[in-house]
């Protein structure tokens, strides 16, 4: 079976509050865990980054609806490609903070990332989470 990784970034039309993430994020993981999918998230800056791992047709079903989603504007695909493995295989969805890598919010920009920085940006996210971890209260 092909398995393929997705990173996109965009622009939050509007700032979500935490719990608006902790819901999308619950949301997010079990429909991921149903489908077989698998990605990180990160925020911050307004901008989202995101990989997602998965079979072409439901990566690629899953990508047509964020680019649809009102709260998303701006969305920029940066890599699409088959792949031999996942990267973020104990994951369906998840979540770092932009501020988790000690670094100002302003310092987000995931536009300005190719899709390797990209890549090596959300491999050091997820190196400091826990599998599934949660948001922190």
């Amino acid at each position: 079976m092909a398995l393929v990784h997705l990173i996109y970034v965009s622009r939050a039309v509007a700032i979500p509050s935490m719990d608006a993430i902790v819901t999308l994020l619950d949301g997010a993981r079990e429909h991921n865990r149903r489908m077989g999918l698998s990605g990180i998230l990160c925020f911050g800056n307004g901008c989202y980054l995101q990989i997602l791992e998965g079979a072409p047709v439901v990566v690629n079903r899953l990508f047509r609806r964020i680019m649809a989603d009102p709260r998303h504007e701006d969305v920029s695909l940066l890599e699409y490609r088959e792949v031999p493995q996942r990267h973020f295989a104990d994951w369906h969805m998840g979540y770092g903070p932009h501020a988790s890598q000690g670094q100002s919010e302003e310092a987000f920009t995931p536009y300005r990332f190719s899709p390797e920085e990209a890549l090596v940006y959300l491999q050091r996210v997820a190196a400091h989470l826990q599998p599934e971890a949660q948001l922190a209260p």
